[in-house]
């Protein structure tokens, strides 16, 4: 055992030196490369001022090295999007607060649209757009740094011998390093529950859901814009957007939105993956709403389920600006931004209204009612959110039998209480474990209208969230005699 330990010393050694050696030339050669770059450089100037920076918006090529100038009277710190994390074009990023009177400056060596902001004053935002061949020696520089990686794992998993087993209770807020791990053993939604339960509020636990987020896309890649994670104000999926648009840059921001849901199994599925990435760029254009919603209008299809995520990220995320994240798309009024968007965006935007409402109006379901049915068009959508907001309410304090009430409580016409009830009952299907709930919500309407709108609703939802048909016949045969049939008929 003792010469085992031993070998096994000189060994961590040998490969520790060697790593040293090789991050130095590693280092070395991006030093050098840096340096070659530098006499082919031109130069363009942004001053920062303390509440603005000018210009903010700037075209340039590649090799052009950009300079922050401080000619205000407090620090300002300009850095990569997304806020407050930096991740998407990370070695852009003073890494501090500069000083009045001095300066930052990063060469641009790829294309790309390139959003920055300052870290200090998360409200000044502004755009690089770099065009022109890449100045970046991908294949030399991967291949030091790929190297470097496989050694480096190699030698984890020889001293581990095989991935530690984490408790699922371990506080990922003391113990960053777990991350990676936790997510391959739990799954993304999980480490988010778990930072969340240990944090005081969706504030304290943003940043690190950035790195949640992050970690999960590159461990799964698309699979985490599936995921339903809004707490900790969506920070997962901001920090798995920051990962999507590191790993492949924003140069052909078109060709990789449309590639990154494409292989979803069903349209629920894709319905996530695309929802996911309208939060993402909600986050990625500093809640710029108009410019998010045509970002989403470059897919092929799932416009609808792009735009919900734009929405959506506008309350979830840019409510409160304790995160640096800040809209300007909310008011009082209770229709903003329904009323302010083009109107091919209106149907998706009611989609999402009601809970904004909820938020201003507390839990009046009544006047959220009447506020529906004030729209001229897209009342369904209005009812369809306030269902999942009556469900949320009252599934949560154990009163079921309440959401057919809060449903009902209108003087509008009765397919505004199944479009209500629609929504209430696609609640529960966002898995097949959740799904036997919503046979309990169905079996207690008290009208057969109502009760047959609820079984239809679940019947029409079971094969997306079941993993095999005689899965879904198990969830058919659970319900009442006379759903069973047409259950199992779709099957």
């Amino acid at each position: 055992m003792l010469i085992e330990k031993t070998r096994l010393l000189k060994a961590a050694r040998f490969l520790s030196a060697f790593v040293l050696l090789l991050g130095i030339s590693c280092y070395v050669f991006k030093v050098a490369e840096a340096q070659a770059h530098d006499g082919q450089e031109h130069s363009v100037e942004i001053i920062m001022h303390d509440s603005y920076y000018e210009p903010k918006d700037i075209d340039i090529t590649t090799g052009t090295k950009v300079i922050f100038i401080n000619a205000g009277e407090d620090k300002h710190w300009p850095a990569s999007d997304i806020h407050p994390t930096h991740e998407i074009l990370s070695e852009f990023d003073s890494l501090e607060g500069i000083d009045p009177g001095t300066e930052y400056s990063y060469t641009f060596n790829e294309p790309g649209l390139w959003r920055y902001h300052d870290h200090l004053v998360p409200d000044i935002v502004g755009k690089i757009t770099v065009t022109g061949e890449s100045k970046v020696k991908q294949n030399r520089k991967s291949w030091c740094l790929c190297v470097l990686s496989r050694i480096t794992d190699q030698f984890r998993s020889e001293e581990n011998g095989s991935l530690a087993a984490i408790s699922e209770s371990e506080n990922l807020n003391n113990n960053t390093e777990s991350i990676p791990s936790y997510i391959k053993q739990y799954g993304i939604n999980s480490a988010i529950e778990n930072v969340r339960l240990n944090s005081e509020n969706d504030s304290d636990c943003h940043n690190i859901a950035h790195e949640i987020g992050r970690e999960a896309y590159n461990i799964t890649g698309s699979e985490v814009f599936k995921a339903h994670v809004p707490q900790c104000l969506s920070g997962a999926i901001h920090g798995a957007t920051e990962g999507f648009f590191a790993k492949n840059g924003t140069n052909n921001l078109k060709e990789d939105v449309n590639v990154v849901c494409a292989n979803e199994v069903n349209s629920f599925f894709s319905h996530q993956c695309l929802h996911g990435i309208g939060h993402g760029l909600m986050a990625w254009t500093a809640y710029d709403i108009h410019e998010a919603l045509e970002l989403c209008d470059l897919l092929e299809e799932g416009l609808y389920s792009c735009y919900s995520g734009v929405f959506m990220e506008n309350v979830v995320g840019g409510l409160t600006g304790l995160t640096g994240h800040k809209t300007n798309y909310l008011s009082d009024d209770l229709h903003m931004p329904c009323n302010v968007v083009d109107q091919q965006y209106v149907y998706a935007c009611y989609g999402y209204q009601s809970t904004r409402m909820t938020q201003l109006i507390g839990n009046d379901f009544a006047t959220i009612a009447s506020e529906c049915l004030s729209i001229e068009e897209h009342r369904s959508a209005c009812f369809h959110s306030m269902g999942r907001d009556v469900h949320f309410i009252h599934s949560n304090n154990n009163e079921s039998k309440k959401i057919e009430i809060g449903c009902s409580d209108h003087d509008g016409e009765p397919e505004m209480t199944i479009s209500c009830i629609d929504g209430a009952a696609a609640m529960t299907m966002w898995t097949y474990e959740d799904s036997f709930n919503g046979i309990e919500l169905c079996s207690l309407m008290q009208s057969q209208t109502n009760k047959d709108s609820c079984f239809s609703s679940i019947t029409s939802r079971i094969s997306d969230v079941s993993s095999s048909t005689a899965d879904s016949t198990v969830f058919c045969n659970t319900m009442p005699n006379e759903y069973k049939e047409k259950c199992l008929d779709l099957l």
